[in-house]
C-alpha cells in the first residue's frame, strides 16, 4: 500500500561509508560532506590493476572474502583474510599496501586516493545513495534463507532511512530521465537523480563471493511486479534497480550530515 510522500518526515537510521571501494563499511553517528559533494571517507581510496581498471566487487569476486576494519581517526585499516591479518596506515604505508593486495590478487594492484570526489560508481550522481529499513524488509520477504545484515551488505547504501513503513518509499526522490528532485536532510540539500542500476556484486554472498544464480531474477520479477505507483515508471528501462543515486547541492558542502536527521521533499 501506497501512503503520502510526507506524513511526518523519515529520519536518517545509519550512515555508512567505505573507505575502500568494495571493501567493508563502517557505520558512523555523523560525517561531513566533502568539497566535492561526497560523504567524507566515502570511496576515498581504490584500487586499480596495471591497466587502470578499477579492482572491484564487479571483476573481482574474491575481494568478497577480505575482512575490513577501520580506525579513520589514526587512519589505520586492518585487514583480514582466512590465511593472514594485518594493519596498515593509509597514509604512510602504501607500498606495503599494494604489494599486500598485489599477493592477494596474484596480479599488480595500486592504491590510489580522491579525498574530495571519492571513487563513486556513478561519476554524475556522486552523492550518497539511499534505501529505506522498509525496503530491506520486503526484500527479506523476497528472499527468506537471507538476513537483513547480509541484504545491506550486498546493497552498499550509504543512507538508510527509518521511520516509512511502505517498501521502496525511497522511490519518491528521483522524477522522470534527467529530472532532479530537490530534498533536505537536516540542513543538507540534495537532489534525487535515478534508480541505482545494480551490477554482480549483489548476487552474490557479501562474506565469500560466491553467486546466488537466482537471485538477479527473483530481484527483477519482484521489484517490476510490486513497483509502487510513485515510482516513475521511466527510470527503469530494465528493474534490477534498487536504493536511489543523488547529488549534494553545493551550498551543502562543507556541511554534517546527522543520524535522525530527517529527510523533507
Amino acid at each position: 500500500m501506497d501512503e503520502p510522500i510526507l506524513k511526518s518526515p523519515p529520519r536518517v537510521g545509519t550512515i555508512t561509508v567505505f573507505p575502500i571501494k568494495s571493501l567493508d563499511g563502517l557505520s558512523l553517528e555523523q560525517v561531513r560532506v566533502t568539497q566535492g559533494g561526497a560523504l567524507t571517507f566515502d570511496r576515498t581510496y581504490a584500487l586499480f590493476n596495471k591497466t587502470g581498471r578499477t579492482v572491484n566487487g564487479k571483476k573481482y569476486p574474491a575481494i568478497h572474502q577480505i575482512r575490513t576494519t577501520f580506525d579513520l581517526e589514526n587512519q589505520n585499516v586492518f585487514i583480514q583474510t582466512d590465511q593472514d591479518a594485518e594493519r596498515f596506515n593509509l597514509e604512510t604505508d602504501q607500498s606495503r599496501l599494494e604489494a599486500w593486495f598485489s599477493e592477494y590478487f596474484k596480479e599488480p594492484v595500486f592504491l590510489k586516493k580522491n579525498t574530495e570526489l571519492g571513487f563513486p560508481d556513478d561519476d554524475e550522481s556522486n552523492g550518497p545513495t539511499i534505501v529505506s529499513t522498509a525496503t530491506f524488509k520486503r526484500l527479506r520477504v523476497w528472499f527468506p534463507h537471507l538476513e537483513i545484515g547480509s541484504l545491506r551488505q550486498r546493497f552498499r547504501a550509504n543512507i538508510e532511512l527509518e521511520d516509512r513503513e511502505v517498501p521502496f518509499w525511497e522511490d519518491h526522490l528521483f522524477g522522470k530521465p534527467g529530472e532532479k528532485i530537490p530534498f533536505r536532510i537536516g540542513n543538507l540539500r540534495f537532489f534525487g537523480t535515478n534508480p541505482c542500476a545494480r551490477c554482480a556484486v549483489p548476487t552474490r554472498d557479501p562474506r565469500t563471493g560466491i553467486a546466488d544464480p537466482e537471485f538477479a531474477r527473483t530481484l527483477i520479477e519482484n521489484r517490476k511486479k510490486e513497483l509502487p505507483s510513485f515510482a516513475n515508471i521511466s527510470q527503469f528501462d530494465h528493474f534490477n534497480r534498487l536504493c536511489v543515486n543523488t547529488v549534494i547541492h553545493p551550498d551543502s558542502f562543507g556541511k554534517i550530515l546527522r543520524v535522525h536527521d530527517g529527510l523533507t521533499i
